[in-house]
């Protein structure tokens, strides 16, 4: 056997070894590099998902201003504060159904039934795709929720990029929060019993923030006054950052200092309200 066929049979030599140490280290080095980029893909996207449901969580037709008119109590817990969201703290009220004054027949729930929000198994904290908690600014009147993106650093590009949701961005005018409505309140004829002087009231019922309980919330006074015992009667009452839910409008006739009117008189009427980020318009009659 020649020598050179000696040296082939032995095995590699040094210089081989080295270029297969090499290459094997760029092919670790590449698919090092794609995996993690393929989980701060997947962290991304998570953050993203988690941004999207607590938005709906506070803000959403069955999210927590819904139940309870208010934002949660974000100073209650400075190390998690959207704890709220999952547990119900003491003295706020388990939600129930609750009649609204003078219109029971209209019954619709008040109160925390969280949690808002539903997390992986073993999880108790609101954290990001990376496992951090998410930042809730609401200084200045704004609210917003944010995470500092793969790096855990204010700015950066890529999967590094701040993601962020403005809930409430004053400078911007975007209150996800409220809500305004015109509501169109008529009386074609004068009802039957009406006072002699009748006047008319319009309201809306919304949650007090401190219970289980529905208070009124006042529109701005209409442009033209009525002319007392003037009918056909038409104006457009409006109300103006309602907390987003089902309300209650409710319109009905009062004479000077006398009681409010109830489900039973004629001289009301009520119905419920899906007020929503931006303007709705609703209508109300008497009779």
């Amino acid at each position: 056997m020649s020598r050179r066929a000696q040296e082939s049979a032995s095995g590699f030599t040094l210089v081989e070894a080295l270029v297969v140490v090499a290459v094997l280290a760029a092919v670790g080095l590449v698919a090092v590099r794609s995996s993690r980029g393929l989980l701060d893909r997947a962290h991304f996207e998570a953050t993203q998902r988690l941004l999207a449901d607590t938005r709906d969580a506070l803000v959403g037709k069955a999210g927590f201003v819904a139940d309870l008119g208010r934002l949660p109590d974000f100073d209650a817990d400075p190390a998690e504060p959207l704890r709220e969201l999952l547990t119900r703290l003491p003295g706020v009220p388990a939600s129930a159904l609750v009649p609204t004054p003078f219109e029971p027949t209209l019954a619709l729930p008040l109160g925390w039934r969280g949690p808002y929000l539903q997390l992986a198994p073993g999880v108790d904290h609101v954290l990001d795709g990376w496992a951090r908690p998410l930042l809730v600014d609401h200084a200045n009147g704004d609210l917003r929720l944010r995470s500092l993106g793969a790096d855990g650093l204010v700015g950066g590009t890529g999967f590094d990029t701040d993601l962020e949701l403005a809930l409430i961005d004053v400078a911007n005018g975007i209150d996800l929060t409220r809500g305004d409505l015109a509501l169109s309140f008529s009386m074609p004829v004068k009802p039957n019993g009406a006072p002699a002087n009748p006047t008319p009231h319009v309201s809306l019922l919304v949650p007090d923030p401190a219970g289980a309980s529905w208070i009124e919330f006042a529109p701005v006074p209409p442009q033209n006054p009525w002319t007392s015992g003037t009918f056909p009667y038409n104006e457009v009452f409006k109300f103006s950052a309602v907390p987003v839910g089902v309300r209650v409008a409710r319109a009905y006739l009062v004479d000077g200092s006398a009681t409010q009117a109830n489900s039973s008189d004629p001289r009301s009427a009520a119905l419920p309200v899906d007020i929503r980020p931006g303007a709705q318009f609703a209508s109300l009659q008497l009779p």
